[in-house]
């Protein structure tokens, strides 16, 4: 080998592994445990470091249910995003990146919140899809009355939403369509056979809520089901 192709390959090889120890330095630092993050931006713990919409907890609906709540949300701004995508999995990756883009590519730049939020919807017989999905972020506060407009071609929006109430179910595990499926018709069922839950919800819609990526060990998601209306709070705590 000539010494200019020794040369070339040798400063292949070292880009090479200096871009992957800057790939595996962030990749370990967005994957962090939580305990790693302190002081969360709005006083709700499960954030960690980024911020979510402020909700309490409304305790006393659902005593007979482990990791299950009643939980208000507060009023707040949301980008969204409606897919064209049939399929779960498919709408979210179809979602995910003009809404991403939305808050990193303009001009008024805005920090990323969590949780992410599909928002899944049973469809009549005769719709083309079984069921109909909707990503939304929400806005960080200060960006609630100051926020760029969206383009026509992203097909974002964006939404003033009032206060809502939901019932939630916790779990720790893996991202699959099926696990999500899954939960939410554990839950409905659960709430069913509940002797102490008995609040009207909303029954062909719910969403899955992802507040860690998959690589984070203890990835915590949750599944909301809206409520007709908010109860009253027998006794009631922020988290």
């Amino acid at each position: 080998m000539s010494p200019f192709k020794c040369l070339f390959v040798i400063s292949v090889l070292v880009c090479t592994v200096v871009t992957a120890r800057r790939t595996i330095r962030s990749t370990n630092h967005y994957c962090l445990p939580l305990s790693q993050y302190q002081n969360p931006p709005n006083g709700i713990n499960q954030c960690g470091r980024k911020e979510c919409p402020r909700y309490t907890e409304l305790n006393g609906h659902v005593k007979d249910l482990t990791n299950v709540t009643v939980r208000r949300v507060e009023a707040g701004v949301y980008a969204t995003r409606t897919s064209t995508k049939c399929n779960l999995t498919d709408a979210l990756i179809d979602s995910y990146l003009p809404l991403h883009y939305y808050f990193y590519g303009q001009e008024v730049r805005m920090n990323r919140t969590i949780p992410i939020m599909l928002f899944t919807t049973k469809m009549p017989a005769e719709h083309r899809c079984d069921y109909t999905h909707q990503l939304q972020f929400y806005l960080p506060l200060v960006n609630h009355t100051n926020y760029p407009d969206p383009t026509e071609e992203s097909r974002v929006q964006v939404t003033a939403k009032q206060e809502e109430c939901f019932v939630v179910y916790h779990w720790i595990g893996k991202i699959t369509t099926q696990a999500t499926y899954n939960n939410y018709f554990n839950l409905k069922t659960n709430l069913t056979d509940s002797d102490s839950f008995n609040l009207a919800y909303n029954e062909n819609k719910f969403a899955h809520a992802r507040y860690d990526p998959s690589c984070r060990p203890g990835a915590r998601h949750e599944i909301w089901i809206p409520l007709d209306s908010c109860p009253s709070a027998e006794s009631s705590s922020s988290d």
